[in-house]
């Protein structure tokens, strides 16, 4: 009788530590994902931010292209507008957690076809750039949805 009790305690402390030890497991697995995750949802943010930022400087310019004015840019907005255009370009290539859904997607080219736009407005309208602009912004969206689990 004492040597079942004995073989009972023996199972318990060593089924107690397996406990302990998938528990750790588990809670490290779930603590990586969400720390994987969490760092997805931020390199979003900084594209869509770089995007956004962008878009809020080319809009203008091109209004007045394509309204037959003429823009005068000082050397500092055309530096800002090549700035910002690297980040965006930048950001869709050397993303960590997001670079390989990036890449798949297609969105680069994507992007590159939207600049181009900007670059050389003249055959298309306002309304044209902002809809070529929605859609590389709301694939994005939808893209870091996806990729982020959230619904």
């Amino acid at each position: 009788m004492t040597e079942t009790i004995i073989e009972i305690l023996k199972l318990l402390g060593v089924g107690s530590l397996i406990g302990v030890l998938v528990g750790h497991w588990l809670g490290r697995r779930s603590s990586r994902k969400d720390w994987t995750v969490d760092n997805k949802k931020q390199e979003y943010r900084e594209l869509l931010d770089a995007l956004n930022h962008w878009y809020d400087i080319e809009l203008p310019r091109i209004a007045v292209l394509i309204g037959g004015g003429f823009v005068v840019e000082q050397g500092k907005d055309q530096e800002a507008r090549f700035r910002v255009a690297l980040s965006v370009n930048r950001l869709l290539k050397d993303r960590l957690f997001i670079g390989e859904e990036l890449r798949k997607s297609g969105l680069f080219e994507e992007w590159g076809t939207v600049e181009r736009l900007a670059s050389d407005p003249s055959n298309l309208s306002v309304a044209g750039f902002e809809q070529a602009f929605n859609k590389l912004h709301d694939r994005i969206v939808s893209l870091a949805k996806l990729d982020t689990g959230i619904s």
